[in-house]
């Protein structure tokens, strides 16, 4: 599991005008996260402080999260010092950018996604 605090820094449209692209970074700008959201699902604005977890488990029913999402890593790739994860949930794109071996990739492995503000 990986779970961190950070900071809404974007929110953009995309090509498509029913989904918006979402970009957030920890305070050290070691953690990076860029995910494509469906607009009516947005609850998030600039600025907002979020706990976003990453884990293999499925989260526990009734959890308290603003969005919860089911996705697919389907490419990683090796950086200098940090590793990039790519996930699919239901075609929506995410990257993930953590320390290398921060958050072990497993490819075609489900994964869960929460994401709540705090």
């Amino acid at each position: 599991m990986a779970s961190f605090t950070a900071i809404i820094k974007n929110i953009s449209p995309t090509d498509n005008e029913n989904i918006i692209r979402l970009e957030a970074e920890t305070d050290t700008r070691d953690k990076i996260f860029v995910c494509e959201l469906p607009r009516k699902l947005n609850t998030f604005n600039k600025d907002d402080r979020v706990e976003l977890t990453l884990d293999y488990s499925k989260p526990p029913a009734g959890g308290k999260a603003d969005i919860e999402m089911t996705g697919k890593i389907y490419s990683a790739e090796t950086l200098e010092d940090s590793t990039a994860l790519f996930i699919s949930f239901s075609g929506l794109l995410s990257k993930f950018t953590f320390p290398t071996n921060y958050f072990p990739p497993h490819l075609k492995k489900t994964i869960y996604l929460a994401v709540k503000k705090i």
